[in-house]
């Protein structure tokens, strides 16, 4: 008997001591709480609202200029883009805040437009400057002709041309030069006791008229138009106008080493000096016809036309070295129906 009653008051003070160790009740509730409390979820970070420009180019009467050429480096690339009929673009999702645009246009002033941008869409409407001796995408091509190439110099580089970028650039003694006749209007020029030419690299030509203003000072020598300009090592192939002060207006055909050059549409028209003159040289299918100042001059329908090419600028200065050939508003505009002159018959 007394061993049972040991062995129950030990056991009772074992529970006492495991009691007294334990969590109390309300220490129980509040574990028994937090074990069923959800743990929060971190929320997500909100995505930025990204920069989106729209830019509208337009003239000074407020009229669309499309095929504007614009620059954006911040954009995430240097290539150029060009405005849409309405004289739109539009970028979306860009990187940074900041616009620093480069605006051109042929026959107007370029521009440059720097500003800020905030999130969302952003709208930049651009007003150009017309450039009084520029050569515009309206003046360039007549209804239903498309427009191929134009360069009227008045940046001061003759894109495509290598002699006359090599003058100008590096000081080369050719003939060539590029720079004021008269303030703001820049054109080409050959002069000296000189003879050269220069192609436009990189382009073939197929049904197409090319225009040019042409001028000259002096009257010695005559400079060639050469059309459909082709160069191999046999001597290549063109049709040819030339023109000069003391010279009559011709057309000829050069096909090299056979059958030759010879004139194929000789004429009875002369430029006038010190006079720009527009020059509009077309070939469609297989006629090939020379227009001055909207009145033909020259037409030859060829029964073996020759291959397509490019174009190009030659002049020959014999003995005065003071007379000089200019050049200056060249376009380039493919035909689909036989040529019609841009300019009203005289």
């Amino acid at each position: 008997m007394k061993s049972d009653k040991k062995i129950a008051l030990l056991f009772g003070a074992s529970v006492l001591l495991i009691g007294g160790c334990g969590p109390s009740p309300e220490e129980i509730a509040t574990m028994t709480a937090a074990a069923w409390t959800p743990t929060p979820i971190p929320s997500a970070t909100p995505t930025p609202i990204p920069y989106d420009l729209t830019v509208t180019i337009q003239d000074e009467s407020g009229a669309p200029l499309p095929g504007t050429t614009l620059v954006y480096p911040a954009s995430g690339s240097e290539t150029p883009v060009v405005t849409d009929d309405q004289g739109v673009y539009k970028w979306t999702n860009l990187p940074r805040e900041g616009v620093n645009l480069e605006i051109s246009a042929p026959g107007y002033f370029p521009q440059t437009v720097t500003q800020a941008m905030s999130r969302g869409a952003n709208d930049i409407a651009v007003t150009l400057v017309r450039d009084p001796f520029g050569l515009t995408l309206a003046e360039a091509c007549a209804s239903g002709e498309k427009l191929l190439y134009i360069e009227d110099f008045q940046d001061g580089k003759a894109q495509g041309f290598q002699n006359i970028t090599a003058a100008t650039d590096f000081n080369a003694v050719n003939g060539w030069a590029l720079g004021p006749l008269e303030e703001g209007n820049q054109v080409v020029s050959f002069t000296g006791v000189n003879e050269n030419g220069d192609a436009l690299a990189d382009y073939t030509f197929e049904n197409a008229v090319w225009r040019i203003k042409v001028r000259t000072t002096g009257k010695d020598g005559f400079s060639f138009l050469n059309w459909h300009f082709l160069q191999n090592p046999e001597g290549g192939s063109r049709y040819v106008v030339q023109w000069g002060a003391d010279v009559l207006t011709d057309l000829s055909r050069l096909q090299m080493p056979t059958p030759g050059h010879f004139s194929v549409a000789p004429s009875r028209h002369k430029v006038i000096p010190d006079t720009w003159t527009l020059v509009e040289f077309s070939a469609y299918n297989d006629l090939i016809e020379v227009w001055v100042d909207g009145e033909q001059v020259a037409a030859y329908q060829d029964p073996q036309p020759l291959p397509t090419g490019s174009l190009g600028l030659e002049a020959h200065i014999f003995n005065d070295p003071n007379t000089v050939y200019y050049f200056d508003n060249l376009a380039v505009c493919e035909l689909s129906a036989p040529f019609q002159s841009i300019l009203p018959a005289p």
